[in-house]
């Protein structure tokens, strides 16, 4: 499972709060204000590359996924039907759904979907009537 920035409002929530703490020790004459600002500083980079960390993964997600989208759609035009599994488009489903979660079924309608890495529980799952990405929350 992957809990992408689910812990990023968890630990912004505290680190508020410190915050809080430190700048009412400040205002008491307890800590220094450079102090505090190096934390928050060290903090804040913390939280930038985290949060584009995500933003790559995610868009590379979405990259592969969008390629086997068009793979299918390909298929589809050339036989007139979805295929029923990946492996008909030469495509390993387990290889998939290891590094990107991908899932497909051929179900009417076919579905395929892969888990979104910024929040857990929710879902990319792709229209083949619009042929865009829609987030989908569980």
């Amino acid at each position: 499972m992957d809990y992408g920035l689910l812990w990023f409002f968890w630990v912004g929530f505290f680190l508020f709060i410190w915050t809080l703490v430190r700048i009412i020790q400040c205002f008491t004459g307890k800590l220094k204000l450079r102090y505090i600002a190096h934390i928050l500083l060290i903090w804040g980079v913390g939280f930038a590359i985290t949060y584009g960390i995500h933003h790559v993964r995610s868009t590379e997600r979405q990259k592969q996924a969008t390629i086997v989208a068009i793979k299918i759609l390909q298929f589809q035009q050339s036989h007139k039907r979805y295929p029923t599994t990946l492996e008909e488009l030469d495509l390993d489903s387990n290889q998939l759904k290891k590094q990107i979660s991908l899932h497909y079924s051929a179900k009417n309608p076919p579905k395929l979907f892969y888990l979104d890495t910024k929040m857990p529980y929710s879902v990319f799952e792709y229209d083949f009537a619009t042929q865009q990405w829609r987030l989908r929350y569980s």
